[in-house]
């Protein structure tokens, strides 16, 4: 007699499940994968180009929204990487330097090559994070490279929230 209880209980839940609203809109159902580019780099950094693009792609695998392509993209990103710093940002009391900053410089163009229109673009964007070695209570990271790595992330965030996602 519990049988169909539990049968329609299940029921009844995997209904509610996959009604489920998601925040993850994509303003151009017609763009379903995407090209990053190889980034031009004005800095002295070496393989800065290559670690941006890196990141940038496996972001956009792990957000699922559009595919990457290599040939025949639906949209397309690319940019320069304009200026690259890491720059003193704070001292304690006893005048030792604590914080760091680094900050990317960038132009960026995101084309929807479908309709043959620039869907965001910015020709100064600046993105930037503080990192401090000796570990300070306000800063998240220790070292540059986690400051950079999160400099990609922000900067995808960028992207989609100034394309796919702009009202």
């Amino acid at each position: 007699m519990k049988q169909p209880y539990i049968t329609g209980f299940i029921a009844v839940l995997l209904i509610l499940g996959g009604c489920s609203y998601s925040l993850r809109m994509n303003q151009y159902p017609h763009l379903r994968d995407v090209a990053v580019a190889p980034f031009e780099n004005e800095t002295l950094e070496l393989f800065l180009e290559e670690e941006l693009r890196d990141a940038l792609i496996s972001s956009f695998q792990q957000d699922g929204r559009l595919r990457i392509a290599y040939e025949d993209p639906d949209s397309r990103i690319e940019g320069r990487i304009l200026d690259y710093s890491s720059t003193i940002y704070g001292y304690d009391i006893d005048q030792t330097i604590e914080e760091y900053q680094v900050r990317l410089v960038l132009s960026m163009t995101f084309t929807d090559l479908v309709r043959n229109e620039v869907i965001w673009e910015n020709k100064n964007l600046t993105v930037s994070e503080r990192y401090a070695p000796v570990g300070s209570s306000n800063v998240r990271w220790q070292t540059e490279e986690e400051a950079l790595e999160e400099i990609f992330r922000e900067l995808f965030r960028i992207i989609i929230r100034n394309s796919l996602e702009s009202w």
